[in-house]
Parts: structure tokens; sequence; C-alpha cells
């Protein structure tokens, strides 16, 4: 079976694209669809750029403008967040943030890092554990920071934050 191949993408003047593939992918029997089906596919570039990908759907795919960037999707969670920054917690923001990172591997490790450093700050600092409810409303809040941080959407920390 053949699962890639190079292919080559044309913008048409009308703003469609045509994909050329390799004869034996259009050839290959477990290849998703035919050349004469009238269908709607989604192509994506894997990281790095090296990889084509895809996808058949059974309905129109939302336009360009409809699709939010990393950037804008997490600007929306963080205005959730400043919100009611008590109703999230970081495994929200970081499922919402799930199609943009690479893997779950790289959630998990987020995650983890994160956890493991707010532990070992509080015993260092006050000498013991702290409870549930308050790990998660610091955990969130360190991820809320470490989001604006990186996505360069403060300049300076607010009042009440250390950084």
């Amino acid at each position: 079976m053949v699962n890639e191949g190079r292919g080559r993408l044309f913008r048409r003047k009308d703003g469609k694209f045509l994909i050329y593939l390799p004869k034996d992918f259009a050839e290959d029997s477990m290849f998703p669809f035919k050349g004469t089906d009238s269908i709607f596919v989604k192509v994506k570039f894997k990281p790095g750029g090296d990889k084509l990908l895809i996808e058949k759907w059974s309905e129109p795919i939302p336009q360009e403008e409809e699709i939010l960037s990393f950037n804008e999707k997490t600007k929306m969670i963080i205005s959730e967040v400043e919100k009611s920054p008590l109703q999230f917690t970081s495994r929200d923001i970081l499922d919402e943030l799930k199609d943009w990172i690479k893997n779950d591997k790289e959630i998990d490790d987020i995650r983890e890092s994160l956890t493991i450093s707010l532990n070992e700050f509080t015993k260092k600092k006050f000498g013991v554990s702290i409870d549930e409810e308050t790990r998660k409303f610091l955990l969130n809040e360190l991820v809320y920071l470490i989001l604006k941080l990186t996505r360069g959407d403060i300049n300076e920390p607010k009042k009440g934050y250390v950084v």
C-alpha cells in the first residue's frame, strides 16, 4: 500500500488548487478516493514540511479566514482565563492548544514539568505541600503566564505577579 509520496500543488486562477500525485498513489486500491470522485480534501504539511497529508472530507472545509491561527487561539484562551481564572485548569488550557502542540507527549511533558516545579517550589518556600485546589489554581496561573510571555502578549507583569 502506498501511504506517502511526493505531489505537487498548484493554485488555479479561480482560487482552487490542483493536486498532482504520483501515478502509483492514484492507482493504489487503498487510496481513500478515486480521481473521478467529487470530494473535499484538507491538505496539511507535517512539521518540517517534508510530508503532505491529504484527508478526505464529506462536506466543504471551512475557509482559511474561519480557521484560527495559533496566536489567535492563544489570545482567545487567555481572554477567557482573565474573565474567570478559577474555572480553568492547566489541563483545560493545554487541551485547547492540543492541535498546535506537536503531540500528546509534549503536552504531558509541559504539564509534568510545571507540576514538579510547583511542588518543589511550595515545599522549599513553605515547607509543606499545598492543597489540590490551590495547586490547580497556581498551576493554571503558571501556564497562563507562560502563554502570555511566550506569545508576546505582555510587556510587563501585572500587579500581583512575580515573574
